[in-house]
């Protein structure tokens, strides 16, 4: 059966962040469970276009991720699309298996992002 997730803060089955300079997980999928996730970067200043990055990575060994460190590119859902005006950035359909996670950040502050889903 399907459950909502969420981090910080959890709210109806999504997480809400500030993106920053550095990479932070924004969502990881729990050990024994996958989700299918959406996740939406606003711009909340139409001033700047800022460069998104995002990844899907492991969060176990061989390949265990650490943050703050930059995932290698062949990780990379997303690299240095920018967007002005305020219009989101989506990304849907990302499956994740278990102790898997996204990775985000940006090289400005003032980004938004949002990530929904499902764990089954």
């Amino acid at each position: 059966m399907a459950e909502n997730f969420g981090m910080l803060p959890y709210s109806g089955g999504w997480s809400v962040a500030e993106l920053t300079t550095t990479p932070q997980i924004v969502y990881e999928c729990p050990a024994g469970k996958k989700a299918t996730v959406a996740v939406n970067v606003e711009n909340t200043d139409d001033l700047v276009v800022p460069k998104i990055r995002m990844a899907r990575v492991s969060t176990v060994a061989p390949d265990a991720y650490v943050s703050p460190a930059v995932p290698a590119d062949k990780y990379l859902l997303e690299f240095k699309r920018g967007d002005a005006d305020g219009y989101p950035i989506e990304r849907t359909g990302i499956v994740l298996g278990a102790n898997q996670a996204i990775v985000a950040w940006a090289d400005v502050a003032g980004l938004v992002v949002q990530v929904s889903g499902i764990e089954e």
